[in-house]
C-alpha cells in the first residue's frame, strides 16, 4: 500500500511534465500557425492578416525570424532575417519591405483624424535596441522606392539614414508636465521630395514654374517636429535665393528665416507663422523698362511680411495681415483680414480682403525734354493713400468701397510743373457687376514747356476735372468727363476760361468713341505792342474715335467763333483737314473789327479746304473768295475774287500761280478791272503782275514782293485821259482833250514807295480851253502870258514825275503848241507840287460825303 502510494506520488508530477512537454513540443512544432492565429485574433479590429510567418527560438530564448508577411487595408509589409538576442536585448532586422496600395474605392476617405493619446507613452525599461539595415517603401504615389536604414542610438530615439535623413525622439513636452511627445529633426531638399512623387502631366505643368527654380528646389531645409498626440508642431529653417522671369521681367526672391507651423488633430486647424521669415524680392531694371512713359521712380526691392499667424483649415484660411513694403519703408501694400475658402465640388475658390496702399513715390530725376528744369527744381514725393475691399470668386473678381487720394506739391516732371495737385477716386469695379467709378482732380499753378519749343511756356492758373466711369460690363464702359481750366496763357495768347465736356464709350479697352463740346471764353491775342485781337467766345463741338490695337485716331471738330465764323477741323490718323464751306465774309466782321476797326466786310463768300500732317508738314490748301466787297476807311473795293492752291514743302509755304480780280476800287482815283497775278515762294508773297483800268486808260505794274524787302518795280501808264485827270482837281471851266502814257520807276525801301525820274508823254496832240475859271482868271491878271493857255492846241505835252515817301508829288510840265485865236506859238513850262496822299484822301472824302447825301435823299424819298 505504501509502495503504491509512493508510485502515485511520483506519477502526478511526471504526468504533469509529460503534459507540459507535449504542450511545449506541440507549441514549438506548431509555433508558426499558433502565432498567426493569435496575431490575427488580437488584430482583427485593424483587419490585419498574416500571410507568412517563419521563426525559431533557441535555448537562450533568442528568436530568429526568417520572414513575416502582414497585410492591412492599403498596406503590405514583409520582414526578413530578423534576430532578437535575449542576452543582448537587441532586435536586428536585415530587411523591411512595405508596399502601399492606393485605394480604388469611389468613396472618399474621412477627413477626420482622431487624436492619439501618447501623453503617457514610455518605452519599457528592457525594450530591445532596434536596428534595421534596409527599409524599402513602395507606393503608387511614389515615382521610385524609398530606401533607408533605421538604428536606435538611445533607448528613446530612432535615426533614419538614406533617402530619409531624420532623428525621432520620444521625450517629455516643453511644459515640464512629464507628458510624452514624439520629436524629430529632419534635413531635406524639396527637389528630392518632389522627385520621389509620381505626378501626371497636368500636375507637372502646374509645378513647372517651381521646378525650373533650381536654386530654390535644391535648398537645404532643416525641420524640427514635435507631436504630442493632438498637436503637431514644426519649425522649418531655410536660406535661399533664386531668379525668376515672367513676361520679360526678371525677379530675384530672397528667403531667409523660420516658418513655424502648428497643426491640431482635434480642430484640424493649421497655424502658420512666418513673422520670423525675411522675404525680399528684387526686381530687375527690365521690369521697370516695361513702363517707359511712367515718370515715377518705382522701387525695385520689396519685403513681404506677415506679423500675425495665418489660420488654415481643410475648408478655408484666414490671413490677418500680409504686407508688401519697399526697402525704405516709404510705400506699403497691405492685405488685411484676408479670408480664403478653398474650392470644392460645389463652389470655386473664394477670396476676400481689405486692401490698403499708403506711402510715397519719388519722381525720376532725369527725364527729357526738360532735363535742366528737372535738375534745378526740387522733386518732392507723391503721397498715396488708397483702400478698397477685394473679392475673388473663381474667375470673378471685384474691387468695392474704393477710396483713394493722390497728392503732390511743387510737382516737376518732363517739362511740366505745378504748385499743388490732388486726385481722389471712389466707387467699385467688378468683372460681373461692371464699373461705377468717380475720379476728381484739382491742380493749381501749372506750367508746361513743350519739347518743340522749350523757351515759351504754357501756364494755367487752375484746373478742375471730374471723370465718371460706369457700365454693367467692364468691357463696355461709359465715360463722362468735365474739365474747367482758368487763365491759360502761351506767349501772346490768353484764354480766360476753358470748359470741356465729353461723353463716350470704351469697348474692350480697345475702341474709344467720344463726343462733346468745349467753350473758350475771353480770348485775347497780343498782335502788337498795344493792340489786342479779342474774342468773347469760341465754341467747339467734338466727335472722336480711336482704336488702340491699330493706333488710329479720327476726330471731327466743328468750330464757331463768336457764333459767326464757322469751320470744320478734322483728323484722320496723322492727317488734318480744315473745311470752310460758303462762309459769308460778313460773318468775319466781328473778328475783323477787333483787329482793324475801320474795316467793313459786306458781301462775298469764302471757301477753304486744307489738309496737312499733324506735325504741320505737307500742307495743301484750296482757297476761293467769290464776289467780295470791303471798305476800309475811305477806301472801297467790290467784286473781289480769287482762287488758289497753296502747298508747303521743306522750304516753307508755296503757291505757283494765282490771280486776284477786283471789279471796282476807289482809292480817290477810280480803278476798275484790276487783275493781280501773284505767287508765294518760301513763305514770301509776290505780285508777279498787276493790271487795271484807271482814268480812261490802263496801267501795268511789274513784279514786286510783299515782304518789306528793298526792291525796284516799274509802273507803266497807257492812254491816261487828261480830261479824267482834270476832273480829279474839280476845277470848273477847264476842258482838255488828249491822253498821256509813260513809265514810273518805283523804289521800295523800308516799306515806303518812291518814284524818281518818272516821265509821262502825250500820245498825240490835244487841246486845252479855259473859260470861266476864277482861279485861273485871277492869276492871268497878274501874268498875262497865261492868257495864251485859254485856247491852246498842243502838239506835245510831257511831265517829269517824282514822288517822295511822304506823299509829296513833284510835276515838271512842258507844253508845246499854239493859240489858234491869237496865232501865237506857246512853249509853257510849269512846276507843280502837291501831297498826293492829302489829295486822294480829300477826293475819297468828297465822294463819301456825296454818296451819303445821295443815300439820305433816296431814303427820304422812299419814306
Amino acid at each position: 500500500m505504501g509502495k503504491l502510494f509512493s508510485q502515485k506520488r511520483y506519477a502526478v508530477p511526471l504526468l504533469s511534465f509529460v503534459i507540459l512537454f507535449i504542450i511545449v513540443a506541440t507549441t514549438y512544432f506548431f509555433r508558426n500557425a499558433i502565432s498567426i492565429f493569435f496575431i490575427e485574433h488580437y488584430a482583427r479590429d485593424q483587419h490585419i492578416t498574416v500571410n507568412c510567418l517563419s521563426f525559431d527560438i533557441d535555448s537562450q530564448l533568442n528568436i530568429e525570424l526568417e520572414e513575416l508577411c502582414l497585410q492591412a487595408p492599403g498596406i503590405k509589409a514583409k520582414i526578413e532575417d530578423a534576430l532578437f538576442s535575449y542576452p543582448k536585448n537587441t532586435l536586428y532586422t536585415s530587411s523591411l519591405i512595405v508596399h502601399h496600395i492606393s485605394s480604388k474605392s469611389a468613396d472618399k476617405p474621412s477627413s477626420n483624424i482622431a487624436p492619439i493619446d501618447i501623453t503617457s507613452w514610455k518605452l519599457p525599461v528592457n525594450f530591445p535596441k532596434v536596428t534595421i539595415d534596409d527599409v524599402t517603401i513602395n507606393s503608387d504615389v511614389l515615382k521610385e522606392s524609398l530606401t533607408f536604414s533605421l538604428i536606435q542610438p538611445t533607448p528613446d530615439s530612432l535615426k533614419f539614414e538614406g533617402d530619409i535623413q531624420a532623428t525621432l525622439y520620444l521625450t517629455t513636452t516643453d511644459d515640464e508636465s512629464e507628458q510624452s511627445a514624439i520629436t524629430a529633426d529632419i534635413e531635406w531638399v524639396l527637389s528630392e521630395v518632389i522627385g520621389l512623387v509620381s505626378l501626371n502631366e497636368t500636375q507637372l505643368a502646374d509645378l513647372k514654374p517651381l521646378l525650373n527654380q533650381t536654386s530654390f528646389m535644391n535648398t537645404q531645409i532643416s525641420t524640427h517636429l514635435r507631436f504630442d498626440g493632438n498637436q503637431l508642431f514644426s519649425k522649418h529653417s531655410l536660406n535661399t535665393s533664386f531668379h525668376y522671369n515672367h513676361n520679360s521681367c526678371s525677379m530675384q526672391p530672397e528667403i531667409d528665416g523660420l516658418v513655424v507651423a502648428d497643426i491640431s488633430l482635434l480642430t484640424q486647424q493649421l497655424s502658420l507663422d512666418v513673422s520670423a521669415l525675411d522675404n525680399r524680392i528684387v526686381f530687375g531694371d527690365d521690369c521697370l523698362a516695361l513702363l517707359p512713359q511712367v515718370p515715377i521712380k518705382l522701387p525695385n526691392v520689396f519685403s513681404l511680411t506677415s506679423s500675425t499667424p495665418m489660420l488654415v483649415t481643410l475648408n478655408d484660411a484666414v490671413v490677418p495681415s500680409l504686407s508688401l513694403t519697399d526697402e525704405n519703408k516709404a510705400l506699403a501694400l497691405t492685405l488685411i483680414d484676408t479670408g480664403i475658402s478653398f474650392p470644392n465640388e460645389r463652389s470655386p475658390i473664394h477670396i476676400e480682403s481689405r486692401l490698403a496702399l499708403k506711402g510715397q513715390l519719388n519722381l525720376n530725376k532725369h527725364v527729357k525734354p526738360s532735363e535742366n528744369l528737372a535738375k534745378r527744381s526740387p522733386l518732392p514725393p507723391i503721397t498715396l493713400s488708397h483702400s478698397a475691399y477685394v473679392e475673388v470668386n473663381g474667375r470673378d473678381w471685384s474691387l468695392s468701397q474704393i477710396d483713394g487720394v493722390i497728392e503732390a506739391e511743387n510737382f516737376s516732371q518732363a517739362g511740366f510743373t505745378n504748385n499743388t495737385f490732388s486726385m481722389s477716386a471712389s466707387g467699385s469695379v467688378s468683372s460681373r457687376r461692371g464699373i461705377a467709378l468717380q475720379l476728381t482732380a484739382d491742380a493749381n499753378g501749372l506750367r508746361y514747356l513743350s519739347p518743340e519749343d522749350a523757351s515759351i511756356p504754357i501756364t494755367i492758373k487752375s484746373v478742375q476735372a471730374a471723370l465718371t466711369l460706369s457700365g454693367e460690363n467692364i468691357n463696355n464702359v461709359s465715360v463722362m468727363s468735365d474739365v474747367t481750366s482758368s487763365q491759360i496763357k502761351r506767349d501772346a495768347v490768353l484764354v480766360n476760361k476753358l470748359t470741356n465736356h465729353l461723353t463716350g464709350n470704351v469697348s474692350d479697352f480697345n475702341r474709344f468713341d467720344f463726343s462733346g463740346d468745349s467753350i473758350l471764353s475771353g480770348i485775347a491775342i497780343n498782335v502788337s505792342a498795344k493792340q489786342y485781337l479779342t474774342f468773347s467766345s469760341i465754341d467747339v463741338r467734338h466727335d472722336i474715335t480711336a482704336q488702340r490695337s491699330s493706333s488710329t485716331l479720327n476726330s471731327q471738330h466743328d468750330v464757331s467763333i463768336e457764333k459767326s465764323l464757322q469751320f470744320k477741323l478734322g483728323q484722320s490718323g496723322q492727317q488734318l483737314n480744315l473745311m470752310m464751306r460758303q462762309q459769308s465774309i460778313d460773318s468775319l466782321q466781328a473778328v475783323a473789327s477787333r483787329f482793324l476797326p475801320e474795316l467793313i466786310l459786306q458781301d462775298g463768300t469764302l471757301d477753304i479746304d486744307a489738309q496737312m500732317k499733324s506735325d504741320g508738314q505737307d500742307l495743301q490748301a484750296s482757297i476761293e473768295l467769290v464776289n467780295a466787297e470791303i471798305k476800309y476807311a475811305d477806301f472801297s473795293a467790290s467784286g473781289i475774287a480769287t482762287h488758289n492752291n497753296v502747298y508747303s514743302d521743306s522750304a516753307g509755304l508755296q503757291l505757283d500761280d494765282a490771280r486776284l480780280t477786283i471789279l471796282n476800287a476807289n482809292t480817290g482815283v477810280p480803278i476798275s478791272n484790276i487783275a493781280l497775278d501773284y505767287s508765294i515762294k518760301n513763305n514770301s508773297l509776290k505780285v508777279d503782275k498787276a493790271t487795271g483800268n484807271v482814268l480812261g486808260g490802263n496801267f501795268i505794274l511789274g513784279g514786286f514782293w510783299l515782304d518789306n524787302r528793298n526792291q525796284n518795280a516799274q509802273l507803266t501808264m497807257n492812254n491816261i485821259d487828261l480830261a479824267k485827270i482834270v476832273e480829279l482837281q474839280q476845277q470848273n471851266g477847264i476842258d482838255v482833250t488828249g491822253s498821256v502814257s509813260g513809265i514810273l520807276p518805283l523804289t521800295l525801301e523800308d516799306g515806303k514807295v518812291n518814284i524818281d525820274n518818272g516821265l509821262l508823254k502825250s500820245d498825240s496832240g490835244g487841246a486845252l480851253k479855259i473859260d470861266g475859271n476864277p482861279a485861273f482868271d485871277s492869276i492871268a491878271q497878274q501874268q498875262t502870258e497865261l492868257l495864251y493857255l485859254k485856247d491852246l492846241e498842243f502838239e506835245k505835252l510831257s511831265s517829269k514825275v517824282k514822288l517822295n515817301s511822304d506823299g509829296l508829288l513833284f510835276l515838271d510840265f512842258s507844253i508845246l503848241g499854239k493859240n489858234p485865236t491869237q496865232q501865237q506859238a506857246v512853249n509853257f513850262n510849269y512846276h507843280h507840287e502837291e501831297n498826293i496822299l492829302t489829295l486822294m484822301r480829300s477826293l475819297r472824302l468828297t465822294d463819301s460825303v456825296q454818296n451819303q447825301i445821295e443815300h439820305n435823299i433816296k431814303k427820304g424819298g422812299e419814306e
